[in-house]
């Protein structure tokens, strides 16, 4: 880990030169232009850069987050910065820092949210509103806001620190966490509740379901593809080797490393349906108009579209197919209802999900024969005008055999449906559909991503 000194804009490696760690500020902002990086920090004085083309944005950030530090604790002498405090010519280092960012936010004594894009004049709705003209002209109030709400990677930021403030763009402050939870929830699409500290200083949006905690990233946007998954890694407490040029992969990658963890995973992983219109906008990409040529920059926005007749695997394409639906609710886990897996659970397989099933969902009662439907009920709750409702899937064979999701644009719920054989007869005292199970496996398609015609000519 190296930290830069806040008086002298000095890298230090702490490894080499602490014993432990020294209190450290962080930064937590959107990345601008041409930022200065820990190669030109090795290289050259930072002061170097003040006049420099395209880094004097970035010189003003760091000049003014160690400023910042200086002015309100002595005892601060380091900040960490993730532009120029990772060597990402070091393959190790890289990795190192993606898996331990969110213990480095955490670990810190405060962090500082630099919204470069937002001029603060007092509370209200509208202050975390962007000056930039292309976002006040979106029609959701919520896209309104400063790009710092858009970014996947701020999504830890925003959780992990114990103590956090927010900045304008001229350094003036703002608020804390704390007292501005009900206004940043709202702008971030995430319940007030769990960025609030009781006082326990517990990370509450882990009792979040994996699904509403999938639901927060979307409408956030990463450079590159792969950081969709690689900047959830924090919010779920795992671990992901990075591979950059696996595209949207990562995404599934990062899907069964929650599947395989007993501390992460539950059922609600697979509570998900595809946006209406099939676009996908994590994935997102913006390109600029060609040379000579004027106007805003092109949205690419793939979009996703499953195998015949709206067939998919349990495996979301995205966390944009995550969003929580305001008239129906999040998807909740109810601890008192959950009725645990019988077999294994769940497991990946080169051929899919392998899950074991009571033998009345998958196979007919009195004759024997493979039923072509299956009605599949996973442990996660809707909680309906007042009723609960079991979220169920619903599978299918295709041609070949193989079990498919089917219906991926809704989900089904159900209150009488429970996790295991509720249909089965009992005889002599004893449940047949925990007698007798069928292992299955639930195919899981490739991803496909398609741009439009328009779009693709723009490529």
């Amino acid at each position: 880990m190296h930290l830069l000194r806040t008086r002298t804009y000095e890298l230090v490696n702490v490894e080499e030169s602490f014993r432990e760690t020294p209190p450290y500020a962080i930064l937590s902002h959107r990345w601008q232009g041409k930022e200065i990086v820990f190669k030109d920090l090795s290289s050259a004085p930072l002061s170097s850069f003040e006049r420099r083309e395209g880094s004097e944005e970035s010189f003003t950030k760091i000049r003014g987050a160690c400023a910042l530090a200086q002015n309100e604790d002595p005892k601060l002498e380091y900040i960490w910065i993730d532009t120029c405090c990772i060597d990402k010519s070091s393959s190790e280092e890289l990795r190192t820092a993606l898996n331990s960012m969110f213990k480095w936010y955490h670990e810190a004594e405060v962090c500082y949210t630099f919204l470069f894009d937002v001029t603060y004049s007092g509370w209200n709705k509208r202050m975390f509103d962007s000056n930039l003209e292309h976002r006040k002209e979106k029609e959701n109030p919520r896209d309104q806001a400063s790009e710092w709400f858009e970014r996947g990677w701020t999504l830890q930021e925003l959780f992990a620190p114990v103590s956090m403030e927010f900045y304008d763009k001229h350094w003036k402050p703002m608020g804390t966490r704390d007292q501005l939870a009900e206004l940043v929830g709202e702008k971030a699409g995430i319940d007030s509740r769990y960025l609030k500290d009781d006082g326990s200083q517990k990370y509450l949006f882990r009792e979040a379901s994996v699904a509403v905690k999938m639901s927060w990233m979307v409408g956030r946007m990463t450079r590159d593809v792969e950081d969709i998954a690689y900047s959830l890694l924090g919010i779920f407490n795992v671990n992901l080797i990075q591979q950059y040029g696996e595209g949207h992969k990562a995404f599934s990658r990062l899907q069964e490393t929650i599947m395989a963890d007993t501390g992460s995973f539950d059922e609600s992983l697979f509570a998900w349906e595809l946006p209406k219109n099939g676009e996908l906008r994590c994935y997102l990409k913006v390109k600029p108009q060609p040379e000579g040529r004027p106007g805003k920059p092109v949205e690419l926005i793939p979009k996703f579209e499953p195998v015949k007749d709206n067939r998919w695997g349990l495996l979301a394409p995205s966390p944009d197919c995550f969003k929580q639906s305001e008239e129906l609710g999040d998807v909740v886990i109810l601890q008192d209802k959950v009725r645990p897996r019988l077999g294994a659970g769940f497991q990946r397989t080169h051929q899919g999900i392998f899950v074991t099933l009571p033998y009345p969902e998958v196979r007919n009662h009195a004759f024997g024969y493979l039923k072509k439907k299956v009605r599949f009920p996973l442990n996660c709750w809707r909680l309906e005008k007042g009723r609960v409702k079991t979220i169920v899937l619903e599978l299918e064979r295709d041609s070949n055999d193989s079990l498919l999701r089917t219906k991926c644009d809704k989900l089904e719920g159900d209150p009488s449906a429970k996790v295991g054989n509720t249909r089965s007869k009992m005889a002599f005292g004893v449940d047949q559909g925990s007698m007798f199970t069928v292992p299955v496996t639930i195919a899981q398609p490739q991803i496909d991503l398609i741009y439009p015609a328009a779009q693709r000519a723009l490529r």
